[in-house]
């Protein structure tokens, strides 16, 4: 076996036999002269993309936003519950139990209690120890809306207080509160870029000026954010951004100056980093 492994390293090293050609051979190494210039070979250059493209505003129309509510709730859990964190006392409790807690409570709340302070001794919520009572915001007919949202919550008075509402966990108080909706129209001040064409703040400022003055003479809001406005998904639906709670992402100076205008009222031009914003609240 040892002398065929010698004879195989024979082989390669001096060469294929079968197809003649020989090993390779060390070479002695060139001398290079380093004074010597070195030769460069020129890249070509990238051929011209030319000007870009022109902008061109694409805005699709879209339909209005569903029915929104702003709700706060109380729970109450009972024996039928699999959620892991529906408390002991909970689990204790009948369905008719349950039941007879929410309709006690509903009719508290009607006589002037708290939602809060109720919501925090008497919730089964997780985070209502910490939260009270706050749910948020629900959009009528949304695929990921919780079942545990009466659908007739929006179509009750804001202030109004439902009965005890089943869901396959338990029973559901629910208040529909005061909510925040706005519409706007966003002129931005733009740099240029990606073919979109510049616009300096002062441009912008005009711009928005001239908006104002078209709605205060009967321009339409939704038509102006429809045509004007730089938020393309909002300006197919004439600018409507749907319901503002606290958790929305809304700069501090904005929000003051919406909570400031009555439903339907139109604000004036608001300068905010990037651009000039002219707001409508809805409700």
């Amino acid at each position: 076996m040892a002398r065929l492994r010698i004879a195989a390293l024979w082989l390669l090293a001096a060469g294929c036999v079968r197809c003649g050609r020989p090993a390779a051979r060390s070479e002695r190494p060139v001398a290079v002269d380093a004074g010597a210039p070195i030769e460069r070979v020129a890249r070509p250059s990238p051929p011209d993309a030319g000007p870009p493209a022109p902008y061109v505003r694409k805005v699709k129309k879209l339909p209005p936003l569903p029915g929104q509510a702003r709700v706060e709730q109380i729970f109450i859990g009972d024996n039928l519950s699999r959620q892991l964190w529906n408390p002991p006392k909970a689990r204790k409790r009948s369905r008719d139990e349950a039941k007879a807690i929410g309709e006690r409570l509903a009719g508290e709340l009607r006589r002037g209690a708290d939602f809060n302070d109720l919501a925090k001794r008497e919730s089964d919520w997780p985070l209502a120890a910490r939260n009270g009572g706050v749910l948020g915001i629900v959009t009528e007919g949304e695929a990921g809306m919780l079942p545990i949202v009466d659908p007739r919550i929006f179509s009750m008075p804001v202030g109004e207080v439902s009965g005890p509402f089943e869901s396959p966990i338990g029973f559901h108080v629910l208040k529909k509160l005061p909510m925040l909706r706005l519409a706007h129209i966003l002129i931005a001040v733009r740099d240029g870029k990606n073919g979109i064409p510049p616009r300096t703040l002062d441009e912008a400022r005009a711009l928005a000026n001239r908006v104002e003055e078209g709605i205060k003479g009967g321009q339409s809001f939704e038509a102006e954010a429809f045509d004007l406005s730089d938020d393309l998904t909002s300006a197919g639906r004439g600018g409507d951004l749907g319901g503002i709670d606290e958790r929305t992402g809304l700069a501090p100076g904005l929000r003051s100056a919406a909570e400031g205008l009555q439903p339907g009222q139109v604000s004036a031009p608001i300068e905010q980093p990037g651009g000039i914003e002219i707001l409508k609240r809805l409700e």
